[in-house]
C-alpha cells in the first residue's frame, strides 16, 4: 500500500507540474504580446513626434510669413496714403 500512496502523490504533482507548465506558457505568451504591443505603439509614438515637429516648423514659417506680409502691406498703405496727400 505504500508503493500505492507514494504513485498517487506522484501522479498529482505530474498533474500540478503539467498545469504550472501550461500557465507559465500562458503567461510568456502574453508577456509576448505585450511587448509587441509597446514596440509598435513606441514606433508610432517616434512617427507622432516627428510629424509634430514638422507641423511646428510649418507653422513657425507661415507664422513668418504671415508677419511679413502685414508689414508689407502696413507700409504698401503708407506710401500710398502718402503719395496721395501730396498730390492734393
Amino acid at each position: 500500500m505504500g508503493c500505492l500512496c507514494g504513485n498517487s502523490v506522484s501522479m498529482n504533482d505530474t498533474g500540478e507540474d503539467n498545469e504550472f507548465r501550461t500557465a507559465i506558457r500562458i503567461l510568456a505568451d502574453r508577456v509576448g504580446n505585450l511587448v509587441q504591443q509597446r514596440a509598435e505603439l513606441m514606433e508610432r509614438c517616434t512617427v507622432a513626434e516627428t510629424n509634430q515637429a514638422h507641423l511646428n516648423k510649418e507653422f513657425e514659417n507661415q507664422t513668418e510669413m504671415l508677419k511679413t506680409l502685414y508689414s508689407k502691406r502696413k507700409s504698401d498703405k503708407q506710401v500710398g496714403f502718402l503719395l496721395n496727400n501730396s498730390l492734393m
